[in-house]
């Protein structure tokens, strides 16, 4: 038994791992420091584990929450992308009615841009 909070032998730094804090799992990050990154603060090895924080495993991109996760921040970034989009399509078709002809070529290089971004869906 130990007093102190530490991934096993081994781990490399600045990887996040599943802790327990009293049957709630928590996602946090370890560093070479060594201390934990917990609810947006640092902690020693100590001091975790005196908050009552047991580890569990490490954290993979494969687990359903961090999958879950990730998808609907691809999601949000999508949708923030289709966005900017329409609106630098709209600008750029305004301002070419207008003959500004270089405001129109900026615009649509972000349309361009925003759908070349687009067309890479990774579901």
């Amino acid at each position: 038994m130990t007093d102190e909070l530490r991934p096993p032998e081994g781990t490399e730094d600045a990887l996040m791992h599943w802790l327990d804090h009293n049957g709630q799992p928590v996602v946090a990050q370890y560093t070479s420091f060594p201390e934990w990154g917990v609810y947006g603060k640092w902690y020693s090895p100590a001091e975790a584990y005196e908050r009552g924080l047991r580890y569990h495993a490490p954290a993979r991109p494969d687990d359903a929450t961090e999958r879950a996760r990730l998808e609907a921040e691809n999601a949000r970034l999508r949708e923030a992308l289709e966005k900017a989009r329409d609106q630098f399509a709209f600008y750029a078709e305004h301002h070419n009615a207008k003959g500004a002809t270089e405001k129109a070529t900026s615009n649509q290089q972000f349309v361009d841009m925003c759908r070349e971004a687009l067309r890479h869906d990774p579901r």
